[in-house]
């Protein structure tokens, strides 16, 4: 499966409600650095991943589907959390 470049994410960025003062550059970029490697985390352990787990996830999930019956899921499917 070739790897799949993710479209560009817009962060909001705004001090919390206890401290009015402005965030300086540094702690924009800290934040956008903890955000990104948020998204790289396995969802089996906290290791680093190449590939982002938003991306990594489904991929697996997708490994799944020629294994349900006619392409579809079971009740049993459509009414647990299977996926996790």
């Amino acid at each position: 499966m070739p790897f799949l470049r993710p479209f560009p994410v817009k962060i909001s960025i705004m001090p919390g409600r206890r401290n009015k003062k402005e965030l300086t550059e540094q702690d924009v970029k800290e934040i956008v650095t903890l955000t990104y490697q948020t998204t790289r985390i396995n969802w089996k352990s906290v290791s680093m991943r190449s590939m982002p787990i938003t991306i990594a996830y489904a991929a697996l999930v997708a490994k799944f589907v020629p294994h349900f019956p006619n392409g579809q899921l079971t009740e049993f499917g459509k009414n647990n959390l299977w996926m996790l």
